[in-house]
């Protein structure tokens, strides 16, 4: 299978497979526009499709913040990863994500780590 480990110009997400885990990492979305949601959405769900795993780790380490359709984003993820009995962990959080994270308790949802690394031991 490739990876995809590179962002392209059109591209929010760029993921590889990593000891058994869809590693996704993901960049700011362009503005606040629905539209840029619904890519990084899609391409999430595109990765999904084409490397199914029990494990997903999304690396946030290059978005500054979580808006709420980036919080809608990682909670459909959840829901999807979940219900098989998978995992979801996210990584590389600012202070301010990881804050907003236990504001909206997503915390209790996610397994919240430091970095890729960490995360891969979830």
């Amino acid at each position: 299978m490739t990876d995809h480990a590179a962002f392209t110009e059109a591209q929010c997400i760029a993921w590889r497979l990593t000891d058994g885990a869809l590693v996704i990492r993901v960049r700011p979305v362009p503005g606040s526009r629905v539209e840029s949601y619904e890519l990084l959405h899609g391409e999430i769900v595109e990765a999904l499709q084409r490397a199914p795993r029990s494990k997903v780790i999304i690396n946030l380490s290059e978005v500054t913040d979580l808006s709420s359709q980036m919080l809608g984003i990682l909670a459909a993820l959840y829901r999807r990863v979940s219900s098989p009995g998978g995992i979801v962990a996210v990584c590389g959080l600012s202070p301010e994500s990881e804050r907003i994270l236990r504001l909206t308790r997503m915390d209790t949802l996610l397994k919240v780590c430091r970095d890729e690394a960490a995360a891969q031991q979830a």
